[in-house]
């Protein structure tokens, strides 16, 4: 089984899914389960954490 590296908001409406084969990370909105948003990362990204913010 593959793993899939999600993080999601504290409040549950947005979820940061790690994408291994473009060194990326999709942004999700969880109400209509769709593609909002994504951003670069490193190489390979196999896991993802969400800080406060000024943390």
């Amino acid at each position: 089984m593959a793993r899939l590296p999600v993080s999601f908001h504290p409040d549950r409406s947005t979820a940061y899914v790690s994408q291994l084969g473009t060194n990326d990370a999709a942004v999700i909105d969880m109400d209509r389960f769709a593609v909002i948003g994504g951003f670069g990362t490193g190489l390979n990204p196999d896991s993802s954490v969400l800080l406060p913010a000024g943390a």
